[in-house]
Parts: C-alpha cells; sequence; structure tokens
C-alpha cells in the first residue's frame, strides 16, 4: 500500500485548542472516508507531535512535514511565520503522509 501527503493550515491558537480542531477534522476525515487506508486524516492516530522550530515559509514547512513524518506515525504540527506582501502571516501547518 503507498501514501498520501496532506496537510492543513490552521490559524495560530494555544495547543489543547489547535489539538481539538484537528481530531474535529479527523473525525470528519473518518465519517467520510473511512479509517483504513483511506489516504486522509481518518487513517492517523489521534496525537500530534508539535515541532518547536517556527519556519519562515509555507514550503519550508511542508518539506519538513513530510521529511519527519511516516504514515504509522501521528500527525506533525509547525508553527509558520511568512513574510508577505501585506505583513507577516502565521499560521500552524499540520500534515503527513497518510496510508492509502
Amino acid at each position: 500500500m503507498g501514501a498520501s501527503a496532506l496537510t492543513r493550515k490552521y490559524k495560530v491558537m494555544d495547543k489543547g485548542s489547535l489539538k481539538l480542531l484537528i481530531e474535529n477534522d479527523r473525525e470528519n476525515d473518518i465519517s467520510e472516508d473511512g479509517e483504513i487506508y483511506s489516504g486522509s486524516w481518518g487513517s492517523k492516530c489521534g496525537r500530534v507531535i508539535f515541532l518547536n522550530e517556527v519556519l519562515k515559509s509555507y514550503d519550508l514547512a511542508y518539506e519538513m512535514i513530510l521529511d519527519k513524518s511516516d504514515k504509522w506515525e501521528p500527525l506533525i504540527a509547525i508553527r509558520v511565520k511568512e513574510l508577505e506582501d501585506d505583513g507577516i502571516k502565521e499560521f500552524f501547518l499540520v500534515g503527513g503522509w497518510c496510508p492509502s
């Protein structure tokens, strides 16, 4: 079986609130796609690993998530502080490889 890369952006908030949102999204994926080899977050366990780094771009965060992720391990969350033309955008990027 293979794996699908899946990430989602979330506004900056405390880790407890973010974990609740992620778990809600995971439960929605389970109801829509199932749990086993679905290629969605429904196939991931309910844990989240928060990395201590704050990265400067979506692309760097995406690459780090995929580099550190394994399809059988928890989701990974990284905070991003990205400079754009209209100012600094802050968010969490969450994701990983999902069994499919």
